[in-house]
């Protein structure tokens, strides 16, 4: 077996690409639950990404099951890469089982509510300081504009580091089983 065929293998776990790795390499971690079941293998000779259980080199061992259907096409090159937000094979079933999170999408939808809300209130404000002619009216109109959007913008942020946090988490310790 030459250098090339011991070290050419590429997984790619929630579409970031990791490797060169040995067969053996792959295997043991296969072996350890250290690779989600949605992951993608590749090597030179391939044409496509595939899911590792449904290569037979890296047949799952006794008592963990393959990974779940096809993988998206992918062209052949020296190293093909995944697309960028491609879905893995396994995606809607993590949606049902609660392990992707679907509230960051809905805190941004919240974000574009929030800042329509904001400057709405905020040309409310101002047309009714303007026909009071009140400066503290005015400045609080001001405010609303610039500073609301800005302060929604920020609230969601911070919600959605915290779903990223628990994300990175949960990748660390499907890593360390």
């Amino acid at each position: 077996m030459s250098q090339a065929e011991v070290s050419e293998w590429r997984i790619a776990v929630k579409g970031e690409q990791r490797g060169p790795y040995s067969l053996e390499q792959v295997r043991t971690m296969l072996a350890e639950g250290r690779l989600p079941p949605d992951t993608l293998v590749w090597k030179p000779g391939m044409a496509n990404w595939a899911p590792i259980g449904s290569v037979a080199e890296l047949a799952a061992p006794a008592g963990r099951a393959p990974a779940p259907g096809p993988a998206a096409a992918q062209p052949a090159t020296s190293a093909p890469g995944l697309a960028a937000g491609a879905a893995s094979p396994s995606g809607f079933r993590d949606f049902l089982a609660f392990r992707r999170m679907v509230t960051p999408v809905i805190i941004q939808v919240i974000f574009w509510i929030g800042v329509v809300v904001c400057v709405l209130t905020g040309l409310t404000q101002l047309a009714m300081a303007l026909n009071f002619g009140s400066i503290a009216g005015f400045l609080m109109a001001l405010g609303t504009l610039i500073i609301g959007p800005i302060m929604v913008r920020v609230y969601c942020e911070l919600l959605i580091l915290l779903f990223r946090i628990y994300d990175t988490l949960q990748e660390i310790k499907n890593q360390r089983k």
